[in-house]
């Protein structure tokens, strides 16, 4: 498994424990993220408090797919995956969710940090299910 596979199985692994406290330790401070309920999220806290926390909080069984592109230079990679979950349902029960992911990882100090973070739905698929 490659530093970028083991770094997204720990992150997967965190969202479904929702580990907020170990998914910090894999982000940059200064992270830039887009969400699907937020538009832009600028640092760690804001992306725990308006992105991370309302969605796995929610949702259960969520896995990346094996990566579609990878593109790494020693210093950065860029990574273009699909994903799925479980939401839950207002009135209770579950539906299918899934949808893409790019990130941007930095390699500091013989570890990946994110920098970057873009999570959207699939189309047709609501953030939450109505």
């Amino acid at each position: 498994m490659t530093d970028v596979e083991t770094w997204l199985a720990d992150w997967a692994e965190a969202i479904r424990a929702r580990d907020f406290d170990r998914a910090h330790t894999m982000f940059a401070e200064g992270v830039v993220a887009f969400g699907s309920l937020t538009a832009a999220m600028e640092g760690r806290e804001a992306l725990a408090r308006e992105q991370w926390r309302p969605i796995w909080n929610s949702t259960r069984g969520f896995a990346f797919d094996p990566p579609a592109m990878v593109l790494d230079d020693g210093h950065y990679v860029a990574v273009a995956c699909t994903w799925s979950s479980e939401g839950q349902k207002r009135e209770g029960g579950w539906y299918a969710r899934s949808g893409r992911a790019t990130l941007v990882l930095h390699r500091l100090d013989g570890r990946l940090e994110c920098v970057h973070s873009h999570f959207s739905m699939a189309p047709g698929i609501p953030a939450k299910d109505v």
